[in-house]
Formats: C-alpha cells, sequence, structure tokens
C-alpha cells in the first residue's frame, strides 16, 4: 500500500519526514467566519471552507478512525483544528493522509475529500510521526 502524507505544520516542532509532499501553510488563522469553537473540530465539504459545514467535538470522536459520512454527514476537503490534538484525514481513493497539527488554532484545505478522520486527543505534536496506526 502507497502512503503519501500531505500536512500543515502548525506548532510541531521537529523536521520534516521524506514522505511529505506538501506544506498547505502555517500559522494561526485571523479571526473570521472560520473561528471554530475551542476544543472543536470544524470541517467543510468544498476547498478553501466553503461547502456544507459542521463541528466535531474532540472529546466525543478521538482515538480511532471516524467515517466523515457518518459524523458530519460529508467527505471533508477543509478543516479548522481548535483542539489542541492532532487531526488526521484519510483519503480512500488515493490512500493518502492529510493532517492539521494541534497547539493553537489552524486550519487547511487538502487536495483531497476525505471519508475518514481521526483525532490524535490531547497529542498536539502527532503530526511529527506517522499517521495513526489501524485501519479506517
Amino acid at each position: 500500500m502507497r502512503t503519501r502524507i500531505v500536512r500543515l505544520i502548525a506548532g510541531c516542532g521537529a523536521g520534516l519526514l521524506a514522505s511529505v509532499v506538501a506544506v498547505l501553510g502555517t500559522g494561526p488563522i485571523t479571526a473570521s467566519a472560520n473561528s471554530c469553537p475551542a476544543r472543536t473540530v470544524c470541517v467543510w465539504s468544498g476547498p478553501n471552507f466553503t461547502g456544507q459545514s459542521n463541528e466535531i467535538p474532540a472529546a466525543s470522536f478521538h482515538s480511532q478512525w471516524f467515517s466523515a459520512d457518518s459524523v458530519v454527514g460529508f467527505h471533508i476537503t477543509s478543516a479548522e483544528n481548535n483542539t489542541n490534538s492532532s487531526f488526521w484525514l484519510h483519503d480512500e481513493a488515493t490512500e493518502d493522509f492529510g493532517a492539521i497539527c494541534g497547539g493553537g488554532d489552524f486550519a487547511a484545505s487538502f487536495p483531497f475529500q476525505s471519508g475518514y478522520f481521526f483525532i490524535q486527543y490531547n497529542v498536539p505534536q502527532g503530526c511529527g510521526g506517522n499517521p495513526p496506526s489501524g485501519s479506517p
């Protein structure tokens, strides 16, 4: 199985892995309509925070892979992570992974629509490693 990782490096200290193919942006987002409540990941169906939107409370959905369709009702393309946890996405069609490291309020638009997500609860530096184990 091929694994390609696309991640937003935000507060994740250490160097990049060789498998990282793109950095989508860094730094906190500015206050806007995309502000997400604390301990929540806000998600959108379209690129650049467009389309359907929903919120994922980290305390309720963490430590395992979840179906985006089952939890939020659509595949995820954009996300804002305000959880102090690492938020991973998996694209089942291409086997790509995406991540937004925790430790602040950070956002990214991914080059795929993800059907699965994983919140590494209270692991803000989790993006320095590989995607969470287990199968989405």
